[in-house]
């Protein structure tokens, strides 16, 4: 039991320190979400993108290719989906949102 505590501390621990929301807290479909680009992992056939919207940071996916305009990104028809493995990069993203570039 206290073997359990701990790792669950632990875990909530990483997830304040690292700045990642808690997938639980996240709405499972977005309208729109945009921000600020921060970081960018290509992972075919997707981009995963790290944006710093208004609620916090968001991950993001679109199709490979898609670019950012002037280091700001726009969404649409965003799916959440949770522990979401990239092996290329050796990462694993709690809570990313699977969308659709958003056109003007």
């Amino acid at each position: 039991m206290k073997k359990c505590l701990a790792a669950a501390v632990a875990a909530l621990l990483l997830v304040a320190c690292n700045g990642e929301p808690d997938p639980r807290t996240l709405p499972p479909r977005v309208d729109r979400l945009q921000g600020r680009v921060v970081e960018q992992i290509d992972s075919a056939p997707y981009s995963f993108f790290r944006i710093e919207t208004a609620d916090g940071p968001r991950w993001v996916a679109l199709p490979i290719g898609t670019a950012p305009r002037n280091g700001v990104l726009s969404v649409t028809q965003a799916a959440l989906v949770k522990n979401r493995r990239l092996p290329a990069a050796g990462r694993t993203l709690a809570a990313v949102y699977f969308a659709r570039p958003e056109t003007n």
